[in-house]
């Protein structure tokens, strides 16, 4: 007796025992737990009672494949008109609600040349104007090129600490390495060798803070961290390109507090 005659004298018998029937959880299951002599029917995409006339369990789900595509195919259903993420599982409903936040934030505040200084003001520096001829003698759109709002408030380094929520200890610790390490590139010599010690030495506690939370694995974590780092001192050197440019042509007409930020060559 072949396979396809072996079943279907099964699957026309009165009484089926429950050792028969798949266990619906393992058919979708990587490591199934009970395999039957339906799966291999299933698996080739044949009827599972080889009648065509399979139909949904009462809780609407169908167990045979062949039946329920066949079914899908009566009521229109093309390569063109599939509807995607409309299952339950609790990933797909999470990504959803995630894409409506984004859509959320970009209609709201993810305007680009937009910045909010206070809960009832906001600054659009495409339509905006200043005087600037206390320190410089060119009009302020000829300036507009040294004041990009994401590279003049570190939107971008803003963004990424949103995203990663450090902790007080992660936030002091990228603070930390920020200065010790600008301060040791501008004064060279014995106090870049003390800032380098430094700087071991924050790396240390910040290892023993992942061990005492039980962080173990917390490579992932130090990279995102190190992102923030890189990302700000590769804004702050774009600025100081700019302002170097600027002095070049002089451009700026007074000095500035912070030579470390606003450095223009004489």
């Amino acid at each position: 007796m072949d396979l396809e005659s072996s079943i279907y004298s099964t699957s026309t018998s009165s009484e089926t025992t429950l050792s028969e029937i798949p266990n619906p959880d393992s058919l979708n299951s990587e490591f199934p737990e009970k395999r039957c002599h339906f799966s291999p029917v299933i698996e080739q995409r044949k009827c599972r009672l080889l009648n065509g006339k399979c139909g949904p369990n009462r809780n609407g789900r169908w167990f045979c494949k062949k039946c329920r595509l066949e079914r899908c195919l009566e009521l229109g259903m093309t390569t063109t008109n599939i509807q995607y993420d409309r299952d339950a599982f609790k990933s797909s409903v999470n990504f959803v609600k995630s894409q409506a936040l984004a859509r959320l934030v970009g209609d709201r505040i993810g305007v680009p040349m937009q910045f909010v200084f206070s809960p009832d003001n906001l600054v659009d520096y495409d339509k905006m104007d200043s005087d600037i001829s206390c320190w410089s003698s060119h009009t302020f759109d000829e300036m507009r090129f040294f004041f990009i709002p994401k590279e003049l408030y570190y939107d971008d380094v803003i963004w990424d600490i949103i995203d990663i929520q450090p902790s007080d200890v992660e936030l002091t610790f990228i603070m930390s390495i920020l200065c010790f390490q600008l301060a040791g590139t501008r004064y060279g010599g014995h106090i870049q060798d003390e800032m380098e010690r430094l700087q071991d030495i924050l790396s240390n506690e910040l290892h023993e803070y992942y061990m005492k939370n039980n962080q173990k694995m917390y490579l992932l974590r130090l990279k995102q961290l190190m992102k923030v780092k890189e990302r700000f001192l590769r804004l702050r050197n774009i600025r100081l390109e700019k302002y170097s440019l600027g002095g070049i042509f002089n451009m700026f007409n007074t000095s500035f507090s912070n030579p470390d930020f606003f450095w223009v060559p004489p």
